[in-house]
This record gives structure tokens, sequence and C-alpha cells, in this order.
């Protein structure tokens, strides 16, 4: 008994290979999609952790601002996109370093210096005044606040806004940062620091 001579004639073959290409190239722009969508989020994450760490490193030094010198004040500049303050830093005994926080298109930019003295015999550990460093960026993708607010802002004692740098007792940060297109919307991290030398005198 002879076998059947049934199969896919080539009309059938090319049909089926055409719906195999359409199938493949929907799936590979599904993949291409997850894959952009996916390294979208991944950058919108590493955006927030940076200005979360950013926003709590910069809160903590300016807790600590402080020069052991009556006549320098520990706010050495303020404006509302930069900030310059004196603090000590981690090491015993402690150097006095000078920091300073700026706005730089999209970007938070750091600075900083530090005295190579560490004997406060000698008024605000001289060699003085310090010359910063290079700029290095501390966290990207920075945008305006919701609302306008400023990325500093300044309050006195009583809890009131100031732009007199020996007035300050508060500092408040406003960090706003935007992921990539097509990921949620901007996050916003915000902290206020007391100068502890301030508020314990």
């Amino acid at each position: 008994m002879l076998a059947g001579e049934a199969g896919f004639t080539l009309i059938e073959m090319l049909i089926a290979t055409l719906i195999l290409m359409i199938a493949i190239a929907g799936l590979a722009g599904m993949l291409t999609e997850f894959s952009t969508r996916s390294q979208r989020e991944m950058t919108a994450v590493g955006y927030q952790a940076d200005a979360r760490a950013v926003v709590d490193t910069l809160a903590t030094e300016v807790r600590g601002a402080y020069t052991g010198d009556p006549s320098t004040n520990p706010i050495a500049t303020m404006t509302t996109t930069q900030l310059t303050f004196y603090t000590p830093d981690r090491q015993q005994p402690f150097h006095l370093q000078e920091i300073s926080y700026r706005l730089s298109g999209t970007s938070l930019q750091r600075a900083s210096a530090l005295t190579t003295n560490t004997s406060s015999d000698e008024p605000a550990w001289k060699p003085w005044p310090l010359t910063l460093g290079s700029w290095g960026t501390a966290v990207d993708g920075v945008v305006a606040n919701p609302g306008g607010d400023p990325l500093f802002s300044y309050e006195d004692a009583s809890g009131n806004p100031t732009t007199d740098p020996t007035a300050v007792a508060t500092v408040i940060v406003e960090l706003s940062v935007a992921p990539p297109p097509g990921v949620d919307r901007p996050t916003t991290y915000k902290e206020s620091a007391t100068i502890r030398a301030v508020s314990s005198s």
C-alpha cells in the first residue's frame, strides 16, 4: 500500500513563513519595549537613591556646621541655588572642612576643602581661607521643585525666613529629580537641618 503524498504546497509554506515572521517581529518589539522601560526604571531608581543619599548627607553636614571661631560664621555663602558652610570631618582629631553645594544645570554638585591643621589653638584651624577642590556631580536629573520652591531656603532661630548668613539657624533642602521620559513623575526629597551650635547657644 502506497503512503499518502499529501503535504504543504509552496503557497502554504510561504503564508506560514510570513505569519511566523510577523509573530517574531511583534515579539521582538515587545521585548525591546520591555527592555527600554526596564532601563528607564533602573535609571529612575538610581536618581532617587542618589537624591535621597545626598539630601541626608547634606543635612547631617549642616547640622554640624561649626568653625570654633566666633568671628567666623559657619555659613559662608547662601543663595537659593548654592550653599557653602564650614563643618568638622569625622576624623580624630577632627579637621575643619569647607563644603559647598550648587545647582549647575540639572546636576547638584559638591566641592570641599580640608584644613591640614587639627589644633583649635589657632583660630579656625589655619591655614585660612580654604580653597575648594574641583566640583563633582552628587546627583543628576534635578528639576524645578513643585510649586516653585527653591533648592535651599533658610530660617532664623524663630523660624522666620532669613537672608542673613549670621542669623541662619535652619537650612531647608528641597530636591526634585526627574526620571527619564516615560517613567512616572519626578520625586521630591525635603529635609530641614538645624545647626546644633546655634540651637544649643
